[in-house]
């Protein structure tokens, strides 16, 4: 049986994919979805301990474990790096 032309099942084998905002809403459904589909997924998200906590969920439904990387730094912390004094 061939797979339809939209249907991803089994073809993100082989593919690491970057999840951005994966702690939440659209992201995490992605990122449950290409784990599901097989791929490798590195999840990221700005809490470690959401970001983890996803990290958990998807290894417990797929059987993988992804990956994870986390920046906790606050827009206001950005603002100050980059203003000009």
């Amino acid at each position: 049986m061939s797979a339809r032309p939209g249907d991803l099942r089994g073809r993100m084998q082989g593919r690491t994919c970057l999840v951005t905002g994966a702690t939440d809403g659209h992201g995490k459904a992605m990122a449950m979805a290409l784990a599901e589909r097989g791929a490798d997924v590195v999840l990221h998200g700005r809490s470690r301990e959401k970001t983890l906590a996803v990290r958990d969920e998807v290894a417990r439904v797929t059987g993988g474990v992804p990956l994870t990387s986390t920046r906790t730094a606050s827009i206001a912390s950005r603002r100050a790096d980059h203003s000009c004094t």
